[in-house]
């Protein structure tokens, strides 16, 4: 956590803040009876939007990698960059929603698999949208708004 103040990090523990005194009192999200601070829900925006991006090109590059010749060779190298990308972004959404660090790395591995990977990867976004909404934010069709997500760090 950081001082609206002066920006010094701050232990969770600490009420105010050490170098210029101000009261943290910062403002907490909560779902499911898990806790969320501010920056865990501008993290949770953040890394929502990469995985929407990464189920779109799931979607559209799936299809492709099965098509021969050099649009094969292609997809096939966009395909396995996708993967490398999707599966970070599943994997640090899935911390910044303090999600199960056994169930998260059993759940990666899974995402290997073409048809399991999409459903894992909707599941878990729509976890998101749920904690997002849960804080106040709108969602849209790829997540939530830069303006949204800037009104709702000058709000808090």
């Amino acid at each position: 956590m950081y001082c609206n103040k002066c920006g010094t990090e701050i232990a969770e523990r600490n009420n105010f803040c050490a170098k210029c005194g101000q009261p943290t009192n910062a403002p907490v999200f909560q779902y499911k009876q898990i806790v969320y601070q501010k920056e865990d829900i501008i993290k949770i925006a953040k890394y929502q939007t990469w995985l929407i991006f990464g189920i779109l090109f799931l979607i559209i590059l799936t299809p492709l990698v099965w098509i021969p010749g050099i649009v094969n060779t292609l997809a096939s190298f966009l395909y396995f960059a996708n993967l490398v990308f999707y599966i970070t972004a599943f994997c640090l959404l899935r911390t910044a929603q303090k999600g199960n660090i056994a169930v998260t790395v059993i759940l990666a591995f899974l995402l290997f698999l073409p048809l399991v990977s999409l459903f894992i990867l909707l599941v878990v976004n729509a976890g998101a949208t749920n904690r997002l909404k849960a804080a106040g934010l709108k969602i849209g069709l790829m997540g939530v708004t830069n303006p949204d997500l800037d009104e709702f760090k000058n709000k808090y």
